[in-house]
């Protein structure tokens, strides 16, 4: 795996009683893809739509996490999944160069 995957939920989607909903998580990370520069290109960034099962999650890491954010690293220690707010951000921080969050990041 050449870049961290990031799973994201489509900007805006219908819920299961058909409101127009977006994800408060997925639309921080989205904030930073664009204005962050390079943050877009050095992530793989995949989109799935809002039911579950989300067949794309489920056959790259199984069923257990299906939550978006997820992020998916290679790392010395093997390959890390996480559907964590503060653990994504902390990573996007010390990977990826982006600005700590204010009280959501481990420095």
């Amino acid at each position: 795996m050449a870049r961290d995957i990031l799973y994201l939920l489509h900007p805006a989607f219908a819920s299961e009683t058909g409101v127009r909903q977006f994800c408060p998580d997925c639309m921080i990370v989205e904030g930073l893809l664009a204005t962050v520069p390079g943050l877009r290109e050095g992530l793989d960034i995949r989109y799935v739509d809002f039911p579950r099962p989300r067949q794309a999650i489920v056959d790259f890491v199984g069923p257990e996490k299906q939550g978006c954010p997820l992020l998916i690293r290679d790392t010395p220690q093997g390959r890390t999944v996480t559907e964590d707010m503060t653990e994504i951000l902390t990573c996007l921080v010390h990977a990826h160069g982006v600005p700590a969050a204010r009280g959501r990041v481990v420095l």
